[in-house]
């Protein structure tokens, strides 16, 4: 039997709590912009609504610092989303750029 546990397969967070995907970044040559992760953000659907979620206004706010890193303050269309737990991660990996 594998020495794993459960939290071997939950995202991985930063001290605030905050889903963390990839490496984080101190700088960068080219760099990003809101309109370019807008765009990726419109092809991701809400899985029950099938209505991309920026347009659903499950975003709040986008920030990009200089290292291109990005952190999106969204929330889900219900208390009880049945991908609450993977939705975030999976669109963090749809933007891993």
């Amino acid at each position: 039997m594998d020495d794993k546990t459960l939290s071997d397969f939950m995202p991985k967070t930063n001290s605030e709590g905050e889903i963390v995907y990839g490496e984080f970044s101190t700088q960068s040559s080219v760099k990003l912009t809101t309109d370019e992760i807008i765009k990726k953000l419109s092809t991701i659907k809400d899985p029950e609504l099938g209505i991309n979620i920026y347009d659903l206004g499950l975003i709040y706010d986008i920030k990009i610092d200089e290292g291109n890193n990005v952190k999106i303050t969204m929330t889900l269309t219900t208390v009880n989303c049945p991908v609450a737990d993977s939705f975030p991660l999976d669109i963090a990996k749809i933007l891993h750029l």
